[in-house]
């Protein structure tokens, strides 16, 4: 009786540890992680005159933290949300555009549209509570709407400043607290 309790324990001792090691393997396959201090260009779908890709998730959100190339010298970041907001590298862009609700509340999850002029420059969504513009000079105008209230859209205008941070706020007053 006390071999086969041996035997079990042994091949089981065997089997985990086989699978162990695959998993061990197919974690060394992966690649390594996207350093912060790069832009990330944006998906095709994202940039100036792009077709509408038919298979592409509609409102697939923009990675937080990371600043992304719109094209025409223009970049964006979707930050704000936990320690990123203290990252002292957001203080040397020139606009910070901040969403919140009628309680002056923070708000995540806006479909984002910005334009420079005439010219859309990109079309987006940003789940966190700050989108960050750095471009050339011009006027620019940014439409939000909250996911999932799209018909309740809200628009600012704004021109970059020569110096220092511009905040441009856009307040979502029919939104009420904690909602």
């Amino acid at each position: 009786m006390r071999f086969i309790n041996l035997t079990n324990i042994t091949l089981a001792a065997a089997v985990a540890s086989c699978f162990g090691m695959a998993l061990a393997v197919k974690a060394q396959d992966e690649p390594p992680p996207v350093h912060h201090d790069q832009p990330v260009a944006p998906p095709d779908s994202l940039k100036p005159g792009a077709a509408p890709d038919e298979d592409a998730p509609t409102n697939s959100p923009m990675a937080q933290d990371r600043a992304a190339s719109m094209g025409n010298g223009v970049d964006v970041a979707c930050t704000g949300i936990g320690s990123a907001r203290d990252d002292p590298q957001w203080k040397a862009w020139p606009v910070k555009v901040v969403f919140s609700n009628g309680a002056g509340q923070f708000l995540a999850g806006e479909h984002i549209t910005l334009m420079r002029g005439h010219d859309k420059i990109g079309d987006f969504v940003c789940d966190a509570n700050w989108v960050l513009v750095r471009g050339p000079a011009g006027d620019y105008t940014v439409t939000a709407a909250l996911t999932g209230h799209e018909d309740k859209s809200h628009s600012a205008h704004f021109s970059p400043p020569s110096s220092g941070q511009k905040t441009v706020e856009i307040s979502f007053p029919g939104m009420s607290a904690n909602e």
